[in-house]
């Protein structure tokens, strides 16, 4: 029996995938990864205490190499998201893990979103393997495809080289104008329209936007904060 090939997801449909998560966490795991092009490690072992949703920064402390320890600029869709995962959240201090299992508080599982993710992108349409490293590459491909500068692609990235970069420059090849236009919608802050009742990321922001609803927005004041010193 012939095996898929794996590929990465293209801009377009990014969208698809994350209305077709049934649990909210986990539509926030992918976004995160799409929006942010974390290492899986790095998505594991990340802490309230290294998010800054006032800032809406994220800092990488623990990485495969020195490089890989830095700053991230969220964008605003994915700071919206965040803030409100973590008023939801039993688990909010400094040295909680942001995807921490709901009631048990550990770290996040991959094999448990691995299956969630496979669920999504069969809902999408999507037969082709995609790995959840592949979410990596789609994120850094996509964010080259913006006309981002090569320094800004290896900073998100954490890479140790250019040369390692140069691959997510030299795919962006296939970018059209509407891919590209996609691509700005995506991965520069554009918050993803969810029409379906049924996703849960769009339940979560119209509860906050509707007043009758008897839920508020999430306090600024209330967010996590990066570490100092």
């Amino acid at each position: 029996m012939q095996r898929n090939r794996w590929r990465i997801l293209q801009p377009g449909e990014v969208s698809a995938v994350s209305k077709a998560f049934s649990d909210a966490r986990a539509c926030r795991v992918f976004l995160t990864f799409m929006l942010t092009g974390l290492r899986r490690s790095e998505l594991h072992g990340l802490r309230w205490g290294h998010v800054n949703l006032v800032e809406g920064t994220l800092r990488v402390v623990a990485s495969k190499s020195e490089e890989g320890e830095r700053l991230i600029a969220l964008p605003a869709a994915l700071v919206e998201e965040l803030m409100t995962h973590y008023q939801g959240s039993s688990y909010r201090s400094d040295t909680d893990y942001v995807f921490a299992h709901p009631t048990k508080g550990s770290a996040w599982n991959a094999d448990e979103f691995r299956t969630k993710l496979d669920e999504a992108l069969k809902r999408a349409g999507i037969t082709d393997r995609i790995r959840i490293h592949d979410l990596r590459h789609a994120a850094l491909t996509n964010l080259a495809a913006t006309g981002a500068s090569p320094i800004a692609v290896m900073a998100t990235a954490g890479h140790r080289s250019m040369q390692t970069t140069k691959r997510y420059l030299t795919s962006r090849a296939w970018c059209s104008a509407t891919t590209r236009t996609h691509c700005h919608e995506h991965c520069s802050g554009y918050r993803i329209r969810v029409p379906t009742r049924r996703n849960p990321c769009r339940r979560a922001r119209s509860a906050r936007s509707n007043p009758s609803s008897g839920r508020s927005r999430p306090s600024l004041r209330a967010s996590p904060r990066v570490h100092r010193g």
